[in-house]
């Protein structure tokens, strides 16, 4: 990997040859000026479309998501949204309480967001998760479907909350670097909208203003739960992950795939529940 726009010279060997024994047609141009242009616009999340974040990982106990940032705007359109089970503390700019979060709730949440993990979805799809009009199609061949990272699944949504990056010491792109996102406990969809990386990626037939959004969801906690299932009965056991010692009284839920509960138990002293 070469230095970004840096200027180099390419030298041939005197008399350089092919295999077959032929001089270059243009031999004369070397030495040959080249150049190395900018690197292009990034913003990946380290773990997409799901990651566990250790909420005391960082020293000070601030539990931080990171991101890589390359090429992008100093101040970034940034929201999450928390789904917190049973304790209705979802963020607002207001910081209203809302509803519990059911299991059932942050579920869909996580399929959603595998969902818009693949490169394009249906168009009646989308109309039914994204708030809005959705982008115009360019493409014939394509036009049931719209391309992901085009839309914002929390634009427009209740509850969610605007996130304010670490600021660069100056308001040009954002040099080559890792942020972290602070976020409490709970479970988290956090988006990040850009126009530098619509330019670079979206097709330039979506206009001047075209913005890429690029998304993950993220459960931010301190506990580890180690199941086995067997014929007649199951078992639970639940850790720290920072000292990995046992949590007694944690209150276990076994839930399918809509939410719904199929048994619950809190753990002993030893963090088993049966």
């Amino acid at each position: 990997v070469f230095a970004e726009q840096t200027a180099f010279t390419l030298e041939l060997p005197k008399g350089f040859k092919d295999a077959s024994g032929r001089v270059l047609r243009n031999a004369d141009s070397f030495p040959l000026k080249v150049s190395t242009g900018a690197m292009p616009p990034l913003a990946k999340f380290a773990a997409a479309p799901f990651g566990i974040v250790e909420r005391f990982a960082e020293p000070d106990g601030v539990a931080m998501l990171p991101v890589t940032l390359r090429n992008v705007e100093a101040a970034l359109d940034t929201k999450s949204l928390k789904l917190e089970q049973g304790k209705g503390t979802a963020h607002t700019s207001k910081l209203r309480t809302s509803p519990p979060s059911t299991d059932a709730n942050i579920i869909q949440w996580f399929l959603k967001v595998q969902r818009y993990d693949n490169f394009s979805v249906s168009r009646s799809q989308a109309a039914k998760d994204v708030k809005g009009p959705l982008p115009p199609s360019v493409n014939s061949d394509d036009s049931g479907y719209v391309q992901s990272r085009m839309l914002s699944l929390l634009s427009g949504k209740t509850n969610v909350k605007a996130l304010d990056l670490p600021k660069p010491a100056s308001n040009d792109p954002r040099p080559f670097e890792v942020v972290g996102i602070p976020l409490p406990a709970g479970f988290h969809v956090v988006e990040i909208a850009s126009q530098k990386l619509g330019a670079s990626l979206l097709d330039e037939r979506y206009g001047n203003s075209r913005t890429m959004v690029v998304r993950t969801s993220a459960l931010v906690t301190n506990l580890g739960v180690h199941f086995k299932l067997g014929r007649e009965n199951a078992v639970a056991w639940v850790t720290t992950l920072d000292k990995g010692t046992p949590v007694a009284n944690a209150q276990v839920q076994v839930s399918d795939c809509k939410g719904r509960a199929l048994g619950s138990a809190k753990t002993n002293a030893q963090g088993i529940a049966n």
